[in-house]
């Protein structure tokens, strides 16, 4: 019998490489979650272990049970494809996943390090794609609105993760956590993607709104400084196309706006 701390360690390990992998392999944030799904199967059905539900636990099952059976209703009646419950299905991934990680939590550190750790290699992925092997466009197997908008992700959860740092003093990882958070924007403005830097902004001044307290002011001006230097470092550079993208989203608005007088 597998020995719980050894199924801790591997499903500690399984979300790490769930950020890892989430863009660097192909379809990546597909398969960290179908293995942990699949333990929680087994662990909870064939080997029957027991587990306690909160109401509030009941409540989440209930409305994820209830999302996927409006959709498949919905299909049976329209006659639609098979494929048009796909999305829906993997909600159903998260029952087990609940069950899983309620019974062997996620240890804090696991977190910490996996998120700054991903986005500092998918950043150097990505640069090395793109100016060493010439890629128009970083990760060409994810779609690229997706991908930039899990680099966004990847940034703002690394930002979180930066700010503990420097408020525990561990302040190299804060330097380490910066860095890999200014990667993971990079990444994003590689990508071409326009939606996730609309509301950038908003969450890096919530962010640093709700660590007001924990942060100095001298802080956040440098952190909103040195961001703002290299948002512009990026629109001034053509390889990043940032200043394109902008002028031709400027010219669809403004045509948009026409059409409609």
């Amino acid at each position: 019998m597998i020995q719980e701390k050894h199924l801790t360690f591997t499903i500690n390990l399984l979300v790490s490489l769930f950020f890892l992998t989430v863009l660097i392999v192909p379809k990546g944030y597909n398969y960290a979650p179908i293995i942990l799904s699949a333990i929680g199967l087994i662990y909870f059905i064939p080997l029957k272990k027991k587990s306690s539900f909160s109401s509030e636990d009941k409540k989440l099952i209930f409305s994820f049970l209830f999302y996927f059976s409006t959709f498949l209703l919905s299909i049976i009646i329209n006659k639609d494809g098979i494929r048009e419950i796909d999305n829906p299905s993997r909600l159903l991934l998260f029952i087990p996943l609940l069950l899983l990680f309620k019974n062997f939590p996620i240890k804090r550190k696991t977190i910490l390090y996996a998120i700054p750790s991903s986005a500092l290699i998918t950043g150097c992925v990505a640069l090395f794609q793109k100016f060493v092997l010439g890629y128009e466009k970083p990760f060409p197997e994810t779609m690229h609105i997706q991908m930039g908008n899990i680099a966004i992700s990847l940034a703002t959860f690394t930002l979180v993760i930066t700010l503990h740092f420097f408020i525990k003093k561990q302040y190299k990882s804060t330097l380490f956590g910066f860095v890999a958070s200014i990667l993971a924007i990079m990444t994003s403005a590689l990508s071409g993607a326009r939606g996730g830097w609309i509301g950038l902004p908003v969450v890096i001044g919530i962010i640093l709104f709700l660590y007001k307290e924990d942060i100095n002011k001298k802080l956040i001006i440098t952190l909103v400084t040195v961001i703002t230097i290299g948002l512009t470092a990026l629109i001034a550079n053509p390889k990043f196309g940032i200043e394109k993208r902008y002028n031709a989203a400027k010219s669809d608005i403004v045509s948009y706006l026409e059409k409609k007088q």
